[in-house]
């Protein structure tokens, strides 16, 4: 492993830190820090007709966290409870110790 790499993970706390933007929250039953970003109600609208409505409104987060907080990785289509509020993922990612979860809830 290179130098930058090896000095990325022992620095992963500063990504993840709650004196800048990581605030404590409880991920599937496990309090850890985490930065959520919200794009509550997206509107998406339809351009060719292919979901079969004309609008379909979701709420939408995006979760980072060490990958090191959590039991296991969060699969597709997994049930994911953020919080109070559960979700389904949409995906999950890994860059360099740190999950991006993508998750989805139905607003209606």
């Amino acid at each position: 492993m290179n130098e930058f790499k090896e000095n990325l993970k022992n620095d992963l706390d500063i990504f993840i830190n709650d004196k800048e933007f990581a605030e404590e929250h409880n991920l599937n039953g496990i309090i850890c820090r985490a930065i959520i970003e919200d794009f509550s109600a997206i509107d998406i609208t339809s351009k060719n007709g292919d979901f079969g409505y004309d609008r379909l409104y979701m709420n939408k987060i995006l979760v980072y966290c060490l990958k090191s907080d959590l039991n296991e990785v969060p699969v597709y289509g997994q049930t994911f409870k953020v919080d109070k509020e559960f979700y389904l993922v949409e995906n999950c990612s890994e860059e360099e110790g740190v999950l991006i979860i993508q998750l989805v809830a139905n607003e209606r």
